[in-house]
């Protein structure tokens, strides 16, 4: 398109072609310029998207510059600890529950 862009720019220039179809030129370079992104674009997604569907999409398959995380070394720090969703709340404590054979009193 590029090429063609030109070609239509030197007959404009000695007259046989018109303003139009330079007009027209440059659109279609324009389109072209857009359909080679939207192809570059499109080629990287799927290059991406098979990585990840064949489970190399990580940051160890990339070689990526930063600090791994290591799931096996924070289980054993937190191995220990109490688990539920009430670890972190301060809860009041609980009245005493009555046994099941007593009435409840209110």
């Amino acid at each position: 398109s590029q090429v063609a862009l030109t070609g239509v720019q030197q007959e404009l220039r000695v007259g046989s072609r018109t303003v139009l179809d330079e007009l027209n030129a440059r659109q279609e370079l324009l389109v072209a310029q857009v359909s080679l992104l939207r192809a570059r674009h499109d080629a990287a997604i799927a290059a991406y998207s098979l990585l990840a569907g064949c489970g190399h999409l990580t940051a160890n398959e990339l070689n990526l510059p930063l600090e791994l995380y290591d799931a096996t070394a924070h289980f054993e720090s937190v191995r220990s600890l109490p688990w539920g969703p009430w670890i972190d709340t301060n809860y009041p404590s609980s009245p005493e529950m009555p046994a099941p054979d007593q009435a409840i009193v209110r």
